[in-house]
């Protein structure tokens, strides 16, 4: 940080990420001088031979350029290592070095032509070793030079030729203010189309270019020109030690939702009310006044979660069953019978693996499906409806992200109006309305719930779904309350940014979300993410430790399994420091996400790029892995809390916050709970509820 600036050109690279390759080049090309210089040893002899003078021209040659190579290598490397993050002083010579390591890329090719022909030339014919050793040789060289060109490639930056210009700081200082906000909005406009064009020629093909698939690509290339535009001069190493030094400074103090787990961790004596609380019990009223509400139980919970798998089809049941997925799903699969497929299953496979797989995971009789659809594109994504008799209820299951398609539809997060009865001003996620919108269409027009209530009579409806599915299931219930208002909507790892703060509240009544620990998801919204790159950039500008010493550190961490105490050099104390704060770009970047980021939480939650700040939905039932040390030689322990949407309003940054997103995990935690019958315990007030190991109704004190 910032970019290196070579012919002309910004790169996806720092002058401080070159430590890395240089050194895995230079362990290689030591290696062949090494090979080299034994071989042209031992058979210095041997090139009184047919073509031996040329190989031996080549020998020398070679041995020349790879010590001159070594030498660019160690100067590169000491460069690299200078400095910090921030402070790019000490590596100001580094671009002299990367020009004259690609002059002498020049004379190596060409010596490496003239060994390819002469190491392969039938009229060579010298000794086997030395003429294996040239063929050997200029293969390897060819191919690092390949492996190099993949890399430009990588680091390549198809704007670096104006980008680097316009993120210069004495730019601005040389134009006119008319001159400056004319080249900033002509180099957004830049970065507009180009995450457009890069959205449509990396989806295009997997997703088609319809009518949706367009509009998709113009609100997700404006979403990222807006949230990635170039007005900060990061490198995506810059970045992830941004990431490592924030984790670290998370992980030295309580985390946001430690004051939960202090306000509502269970007792010694008793970590659990009854799963399914007696009406009219103490219990059952401290439940009501604090919404809980009691189909809000662990039983039910990890009962439904069932079917918010299920909708992901056999992808996941392969993924949790790698070695007898096949055997399992063969009983239910129909590849040799060749059916006609029924009418309201739609769009499974030849051999219908889907289904089997839904059958498997739900546990339910293939006579209970109502329908099955696996149509999947852009804002349209698949479900079905099932019949539950153990819970007496008929169960719309939504499924998650599992597609390039699904992954447009979560992109497309600006703010859209939900027509709520009663409440104005209803926002959510545009992708995920539409989504919903799609589901409650084909709900309708089919006749699907008539049909499954004629069916089932007396049920009630149950609406789940597992992160976009969950999305999607919780505006969905929002759309169906008027015509089911005793509709029950359990949403697993929702969304983050999915309603507007009213509309959140509003749900809290008919459905309950499960966020397992440090899930990323539930935390994720374009306002958590601004602050989050707030966050990394004030701690990136603090940092006085280089980038290398930051990235060695956590792999040394990871490798370990170890934390740094705080008394050791690679602590977060040791790497922030005010002595880099003779910055004068970097305070103005700075300053300028922090005026933004205040006037998004102030005024009404608005961002620079969404118009309203989105909450996660519904009752927030919170699951904390209590000792992780425990889950790596048996079985996880866990502690649920009851949340408020507010404690999710920043990011954590955690190696687990992919990991606990997924379906398995989150079902693994609550068939823990469960089997433990284990249920957070009820605040109210300054009060906590707790129940005790004897109490024959299930009541609570406080």
């Amino acid at each position: 940080m910032p970019a290196l600036v070579v012919f002309n050109r910004r790169w996806r690279i720092g002058s401080d990420d070159l430590v890395v390759p240089s050194f895995v080049e230079f362990v290689v090309r030591l290696a062949w001088l090494v090979v080299i210089s034994i071989v042209f040893s031992l058979h210095r002899d041997a090139f009184d031979c047919a073509g031996g003078p040329l190989l031996h021209v080549f020998y020398i040659g070679t041995l020349t350029l790879i010590s001159i190579h070594e030498v660019l290598l160690m100067i590169i490397m000491y460069i690299s290592l200078q400095g910090t993050i921030i402070d790019t002083r000490p590596r100001h010579h580094m671009p002299k070095m990367v020009y004259t390591k690609a002059l002498l890329h020049l004379p190596e090719v060409a010596w490496i032509c003239m060994g390819t022909y002469w190491a392969f030339d039938d009229s060579v014919d010298c000794d086997v070793d030395v003429t294996n050793t040239v063929k050997v040789l200029v293969v390897t060289v060819w191919v690092c030079l390949f492996l190099e060109l993949v890399g430009l490639i990588v680091v390549f930056d198809p704007f670096g030729g104006n980008s680097h210009v316009v993120s210069n700081p004495s730019t601005p200082r040389d134009l006119e203010e008319g001159d400056t906000e004319t080249v900033m909005h002509q180099a957004g406009s830049r970065f507009k189309k180009m995450w457009q064009m890069r959205c449509k020629y990396l989806c295009c093909c997997c997703v088609g270019c319809d009518e949706h698939s367009q509009n998709a690509f113009s609100d997700v290339g404006q979403l990222f020109a807006e949230f990635f535009s170039e007005e900060v001069d990061l490198t995506p190493t810059d970045i992830a030690a941004g990431f490592i030094l924030l984790k670290e400074e998370q992980d030295s103090r309580p985390k946001t939702l430690r004051s939960i787990a202090q306000r509502s961790q269970p007792t010694s004596t008793s970590t659990s009310i009854p799963p399914q609380v007696p009406e009219g019990g103490a219990t059952s009223q401290r439940l009501e006044n604090n919404g809980i509400k009691p189909w809000m139980n662990i039983q039910a919970l990890a009962h439904y979660m069932k079917f918010a798998q299920a909708a992901y089809g056999w992808p996941l049941f392969m993924f949790g069953h790698l070695v007898t997925g096949p055997c399992r799903l063969y009983k239910e699969c129909r590849c040799c019978t060749c059916p006609s497929p029924p009418e309201h299953i739609r769009n499974d496979n030849f051999c219908a693996c889907h289904t089997a797989a839904i059958l498997k995971t739900s546990q339910v009789d293939y006579e209970d499906i109502v329908f099955i659809s696996l149509h999947n594109k852009i804002y349209e994504i698949p479900f079905f409806v099932a019949l539950d008799h153990k819970g007496q209820s008929v169960v719309v299951a939504i499924r998650g992200t599992l597609s390039l398609r699904d992954v447009m539809t979560d992109l497309t997060a600006e703010c859209d109006t939900i027509e709520i009865d009663g409440v104005s001003g209803a926002l959510g996620h545009k992708g995920m309305i539409q989504a919903a919108c799609y589901v409650k269409r084909k709900l309708e027009r089919d006749r699907i719930l008539d049909i499954a209530f004629h069916r089932g009579q007396g049920y009630k409806l149950v609406i789940t779904g597992h992160s976009l599915g969950a999305g999607a299931a919780a505006i969905l219930s929002i759309l169906l309350k008027p015509q089911y208002p005793d509709l029950m909507c359990y949403a697993y790892s929702p969304p983050g940014g999915l309603l507007c703060q009213s509309t959140a509240k509003f749900t809290e009544d008919f459905v309950c979300s499960v966020v397992l620990n440090e899930d990323i998801v539930p935390r994720l919204g374009i306002v958590t993410m601004e602050k989050l790159k707030v966050k990394v950039l004030k701690i990136i500008k603090d940092c006085n430790k280089p980038k290398h010493k930051i990235m060695t550190g956590a792999c040394t961490n990871v490798i370990c399994a170890v934390t740094r105490d705080n008394s050791d050099d690679g602590s977060t104390t040791s790497l922030l420091s005010s002595s880099s704060r003779d910055s004068p770009r970097y305070d103005s970047i700075v300053t300028h996400f922090q005026e933004s980021l205040q006037s998004a939480i102030v005024n009404s939650g608005q961002s620079r790029v969404t118009n309203q700040r989105l909450w996660p939905p519904g009752k927030i039932f919170y699951i904390e892995e209590a000792d992780k040390s425990s889950s790596w030689c048996g079985t996880p322990s866990y502690l649920p809390h009851w949340a408020e949407m507010e404690d999710f309003s920043d990011i954590i940054v955690s190696p687990s916050m992919i990991m606990d997103h997924m379906p398995d995990a989150v079902s693994k935690a609550l068939d823990i709970l469960a089997e433990r019958n284990q249920m957070p315990s009820i605040c109210s007030g300054t009060s906590v509820v707790r129940t005790q190991p004897n109490s024959s109704d299930g009541d609570a004190t406080c």
